[in-house]
């Protein structure tokens, strides 16, 4: 499974991009008929940040839901209207999930609040990253309690891994990062796997579900 997103930051009226990104992600939705969800960037990224996800079979399940968009008056019509509204080009990304702890990924509604984080392994620690990202995505999901996704991107730094998490609202992701940070199994587990990790090549952004 494949999850794909795409980033993009806009300037004016929040009314207006606000709108104009909703119309968007309900128009992706039924033009490729895979549910397409609007994120409002929170922590981590730049103000005005809107992220559109949806999940994919594979990269040739991705290709064949979206190449008609790029005869699709409605969709062309609206990537036209963005460009009074963008600040630089949007970024795509593709993660591959590898490994899901926790049972069935439930997406959060509206309001709902998703973490990413992002970490690239060190020279010669692929290996050992993964087997590291495989144990604390199941040691994470047990102490919170909620599915979490662990896979790598499909691009950009080379080797880069995600761990993908999501929480019902705010006041629900409170309680997860107290029950993380209180759990000492956690925070040893962190302390071990950092050696792994290029220093400095830690991410993490926090979105809130829009549409």
């Amino acid at each position: 499974m494949i999850l794909f997103t795409r980033t993009l930051t806009v300037l004016g009226n929040p009314r207006e991009t606000g709108g104009w990104a909703r119309r968007m992600a309900k128009l992706v939705t039924e033009k490729t008929g895979k549910e397409t969800a609007l994120w409002v960037g929170l922590s981590g990224t730049a103000t005005g940040t809107h992220i559109f996800s949806a999940f994919y079979q594979n990269m040739a399940d991705f290709v064949t839901a979206t190449e008609a968009l790029m005869a699709d008056e409605q969709y062309l019509d609206g990537v036209t209207e963005a460009r009074q509204h963008l600040v630089g080009p949007p970024e795509d990304r593709h993660v591959e999930i590898i490994h899901t702890a926790g049972g069935e990924y439930r997406r959060p509604g509206l309001g709902g609040i998703v973490q990413l984080t992002t970490a690239t392994p060190a020279l010669g620690k692929l290996t050992a990253a993964i087997g590291w990202g495989v144990q604390i995505t199941e040691l994470v999901s047990e102490i919170i309690d909620e599915p979490i996704f662990f896979g790598h991107s499909l691009a950009g730094p080379f080797g880069e891994l995600a761990w993908i998490g999501a929480s019902a609202d705010a006041s629900a992701w409170d309680r997860t990062q107290e029950a993380l940070n209180k759990d000492p199994r956690y925070l040893a587990s962190v302390d071990e796997g950092t050696p792994n990790f290029e220093g400095g090549s830690g991410r993490v952004i926090l979105g809130r579900r829009v549409a």
